[in-house]
């Protein structure tokens, strides 16, 4: 890969956490995220409370961000890892989209996947 295209891409996914975090805290905000993802805040949160009581939103936040941020690393087009993240049914994880697979608690699985190249992205 084109070590500019790569360089972009990294200073691209820097910019987009720079957007979704608190600036005095760090830490993200569900609303910034959720408007990255083409949701409402509402929706971002009943994925994460779907996971159940006991995971932080920290936990949830951080394991969405570790799949966007391999993806990115692959991909070097955050507008396409999002629609990839949201809508790609991934063969080797029973046609789950990357999305399905945070709420069920299977990201890193998945990163370990990506990470491992057993998952081709687009």
């Amino acid at each position: 890969m084109d070590l500019s295209r790569k360089a972009s891409a990294n200073i691209e996914f820097l910019g987009f956490l720079a957007d979704i975090s608190n600036p005095a805290t760090g830490e993200i905000s569900a609303g910034r995220l959720a408007n990255w993802l083409c949701q409402t805040e509402a929706d971002l949160n009943e994925k994460w409370r779907s996971r159940g009581a006991n995971i932080p939103w920290a936990i949830f936040a951080d394991e969405l961000l570790a799949i966007l941020d391999v993806a990115q690393d692959q991909i070097c087009d955050l507008d396409a890892v999002v629609e990839w993240y949201l809508h790609m049914p991934i063969a080797n994880f029973g046609m789950c989209t990357p999305q399905q697979l945070v709420m069920a608690g299977k990201a890193r699985s998945l990163v370990v996947a990506i990470r491992a190249r057993e998952i081709l992205l687009p």
